[in-house]
């Protein structure tokens, strides 16, 4: 985790200096990654040193409870997430923050901590000055998928690329191979059996 999956996280936040950034749906020791304390408190925020905000994708409350197992309702789910340091969920969920107060799940000032972290990003973008003040206003929406960005995106595919030297001549397989063993952490894993297989298959029915 350290050495491999966090270090692109760490050089978006301190290197990068991204203003938010959206939790996983998966677990890490057990739990979501959206209720997940360790990771959006003590790593992101104390370790790294990161001031912005974190939002949920839009079905990571609802997984806690529908899937994980881990709250028993939208309100506990809720209560878990902006306690682990979540700010904002994607579906909203706003009519479940009352009650976790008042059913003691969740405190006033942990929830002003998540409000003012999102009222500093809407500061930050002018969404609450005059058009004239906000340099945002000026910026026309022809540039959404304009030309230049749309070649700077495809120099950005093509820039993370990783080839593998295919220096033994293993591919293509020989024909004549019966079995293929898929060995390591994900050799369980249906979608990433499914496509190292036919990625395999297809190299190996090339001329």
């Amino acid at each position: 985790m350290w050495e491999t999956y966090l270090p692109a996280f760490k050089m978006l936040t301190q290197e990068g200096h991204v203003y938010s950034f959206m939790c996983a749906y998966n677990r890490l020791y057990g739990k979501p990654c959206c209720s997940d304390a360790f990771l959006l408190n003590d790593i992101l925020r104390n370790k790294w040193g990161f001031k912005g905000f974190v939002a949920t994708d839009c079905g990571a409350v609802y997984d806690f409870y529908m899937f994980h197992k881990t709250a028993k309702d939208s309100v506990e789910g809720v209560a878990q997430a902006i306690k682990a340091g979540a700010d904002n969920q994607c579906y909203g969920y706003a009519e479940a923050v009352i009650p976790a107060i008042k059913q003691g799940l969740l405190k006033e000032s942990e929830l002003d901590t998540a409000v003012a972290r999102l009222l500093r990003a809407k500061f930050k973008l002018g969404v609450f000055d005059a058009d004239a003040d906000n340099p945002y206003s000026k910026i026309p929406y022809s540039v959404v998928n304009s030309q230049a960005h749309q070649t700077q995106a495809l120099q950005m595919a093509r820039e993370s690329i990783v080839l593998l030297k295919n220096s033994k001549n293993t591919l293509p397989l020989h024909k004549q191979l019966k079995n293929i063993a898929v060995i390591g952490p994900n050799a369980n894993d249906a979608e990433s059996y499914w496509a190292i297989t036919m990625e395999t298959l297809n190299t190996s029915l090339r001329p």
